[in-house]
């Protein structure tokens, strides 16, 4: 990948199910494994195929694979380092090395392995954080692009029944949160999205 992210999705897609491809500088979170073909009957196996959730698998110039799940604001992304998970069920080796991205990586792993342990993927809070961000900002960008009310962003993200609790309530932090996403959202379209494609 010669940028920082991928944009090679259906644009009719909504922005927190957009599978995307992010580079290790953007996405600490991604977690590089390595994929050998499982034994029959291997209890550690897993079988990419096999999801119902949509997944994305992108093969770079180099022949490594990359994979990212997300659904709802929920993110997974590996890179395969050796191996592939084309070809049926594999057991994983996973590459942890460091402590400045370990708590994003052991986020992802854990997700990983809900996925496998349920077939579903964890909630929203335990996927990679920084790639739920950025699709916040991006599904911020499309609603303001449809002239959405800040109220009824907060409705999207939170619920009705939340946003009619805490709206303009006490501290009014509900308000200010949308209003901080907005800016956030804004400035990456004027200026930030270019530190994404270095």
């Amino acid at each position: 990948m010669p940028g920082g992210c991928d944009f090679a999705e259906r644009p009719d897609i909504d922005a927190l199910d957009a599978r995307l491809f992010w580079s290790d500088a953007v996405e600490p979170g991604q977690l590089s494994v390595d994929a050998a073909p499982a034994s029959i009957g291997d209890s550690d196996a897993i079988d990419f195929g096999a999801f119902d959730r949509p997944s994305r698998l992108l093969v770079d110039a180099a022949g490594k694979e990359h994979w990212v799940l997300a659904e709802r604001g929920t993110a997974l992304s590996l890179h395969i380092c050796s191996g592939t998970v084309l070809r049926g069920p594999v057991r994983l080796n996973f590459l942890l090395s460091g402590f400045r991205h370990l708590d994003a990586q052991l986020s992802t792993l854990r997700g990983l392995l809900t996925l496998a342990r349920t077939g579903h993927l964890p909630s929203r809070a335990s996927g990679s954080q920084q790639v739920v961000k950025y699709l916040h900002m991006i599904q911020t960008l499309d609603w303001l692009e449809e002239n959405i009310s800040t109220r009824d962003i907060a409705v999207r993200f939170f619920g009705r029944l939340r946003v009619a609790q805490d709206w303009r309530q006490g501290s009014d932090y509900l308000r200010l949160r949308i209003q901080r996403l907005i800016r956030s959202a804004r400035s990456m379209q004027r200026y930030d999205y270019r530190k994404l494609l270095k």
